[in-house]
């Protein structure tokens, strides 16, 4: 080691530091340099990452519209179905199931009860003997049997 000298003055002291300090001013350039070329790796990283997750955003919104939409046809299907076994259930035309209204299973059911009085059918009686006249010889002889009295 060399002999120590004391430093009198501030322009002195600049010089005997001068050396380190360019070396300490060198490392730390070279360091923010790296971190810095770095974070424009990792930027750019990201920047691709982000549009790539944009067109899947935009993929799963499209899917999602498109699901929304099969929920409706779903829904109007399962009503439609509905309708029909409503129809079928209180004896209205299969074509006018469709006229029947309502949300839900009981506005339908009142709806169809309503509408059922239309398309009532009236109980016909059977006739207690045929109606039809026998004419001819055979029904003549049918006739004359039939009126007679066999039984004692």
């Amino acid at each position: 080691m060399g002999e120590f000298k004391s430093i009198d003055s501030q322009e002195e002291f600049d010089l005997r530091i001068k050396d380190r300090l360019q070396r300490k001013e060198e490392q730390i350039r070279n360091e923010l340099s790296e971190i810095i070329n770095n974070l424009k790796a990792e930027n750019k990283n990201l920047k691709s990452e982000n549009s790539g997750l944009k067109t899947n955003l935009e993929k799963v919104k499209e899917k999602d519209t498109e699901i929304e939409s099969l929920r409706g046809q779903i829904q109007g299907y399962e009503k439609s179905a509905l309708k029909r076994k409503v129809a079928l259930d209180y004896n209205i035309p299969y074509k006018l199931a469709e006229r029947i209204k309502g949300e839900n299973e009981d506005e339908m059911i009142e709806d169809a009860k309503n509408l059922s009085t239309y398309f009532e059918k009236e109980e016909t009686v059977a006739p207690l003997k045929n109606p039809e006249i026998n004419t001819g010889a055979s029904g003549l002889y049918k006739d004359l049997l039939d009126g007679l009295d066999l039984e004692d």
